[in-house]
């Protein structure tokens, strides 16, 4: 639903690493989730401090488990974090051929991969790894890059006007394990064109197998090897509404009005709810950039 606010108040980063050959003919999952979306209730969202809102950048991390060099990324991407704090986002995309389990063994078993995360492997032309894309914009003429250009690519963008905001509300029901989570988008000026909102569940800290090469390629935080205990982060488990979300604005749409959507979802019960993570983004339909992103965890920790 659109709420105008005034309204309502006059009323009340490369490939420096070496990179890991790719192999194509990727198995994704079934998405079995049950989701059901609305957009109507009204919710206590406040508007947001225009002198001090800032854009918040999507390193989307391209990975796999069978991938020995890619854990100097998510080094890369852990230190962008420090480096930008609330600016940077970080969501593991498990997908392709070094995210597929193995079919024997004890090692490598676990299936990260997504509906949502094998479409944009496809869809963005993602080949070889480790590789990511920031905030889905281009650097240097290309959207997929090497971890190396990760840091620059965020510098050309990360200081640009915020079309929107976006501002999440959720409930857990641990009765149940589900959560109801409301998204609020907030619009900053007068905008004309075609946006989505995309809406994904992150895990966190998942103690798993991981390959693990010597530096520059591998983690020197754990030995070269292949790794059982290693601690796989933001991990991309489910998009909730569609790989490429929803349409919020088809058109055009006045400054200071809120469009707010609604939604119901199970967790899987194999997935830990204290690290599971909300993740949505504003996206422009057409070009796939995303302009605004924010996150919520399930349980918040007190």
């Amino acid at each position: 639903m659109k709420i105008n606010l005034p309204y309502i108040l006059a009323i009340l980063g490369f490939f420096s690493f070496n990179s890991c050959d790719y192999i194509a003919d990727p198995f994704p999952e079934t998405n079995t989730s049950a989701v059901d979306t609305t957009s109507n209730g009204q919710d206590d969202f406040t508007a947001p401090d225009l002198s001090t809102l800032k854009r918040r950048i999507l390193v989307e991390d391209y990975t796999g488990h069978t991938c020995g060099n890619c854990p100097s990324a998510a080094v890369t991407a852990r230190g962008l974090k420090s480096t930008y704090g609330s600016q940077v986002y970080i969501m593991a995309v498990h997908a392709g051929f070094f995210a597929e389990p193995y079919g024997g063994g004890s090692k490598f078993t676990t299936d990260f991969r997504t509906t949502a995360g094998e479409a944009w492997n496809t869809d963005f032309s993602v080949i070889g790894n480790p590789v990511g894309m920031v905030s889905r914009v281009e650097y240097n003429s290309e959207t997929v890059l090497g971890p190396g250009a990760w840091a620059p690519a965020i510098t050309q963008i990360i200081d640009k006007i915020p079309l929107f905001d976006v501002q999440m509300q959720l409930d857990y029901d641990a009765s149940n394990n589900s959560i109801s989570i409301s998204i609020g988008t907030y619009i900053t000026n007068d905008i004309t064109g075609n946006y989505n909102i995309i809406v994904c569940i992150l895990e966190d800290s998942i103690v798993d197998w991981q390959k693990n090469y010597a530096p520059p390629g591998g983690d020197p935080a754990y030995p070269v090897a292949d790794v059982e205990t290693y601690l796989h982060e933001h991990v991309l488990r489910d998009n909730i509404n569609g790989n490429y979300g929803e349409s919020i604005i088809s058109g055009s749409e006045v400054a200071e009005t809120w469009i707010i959507k609604n939604y119901s979802y199970n967790l899987d019960n194999l997935w830990d709810s204290k690290n599971c993570i909300v993740l949505a983004f504003v996206a422009d339909a057409t070009t796939k950039e995303i302009l605004q992103v924010d996150e919520i965890h399930v349980i918040e920790e007190e």
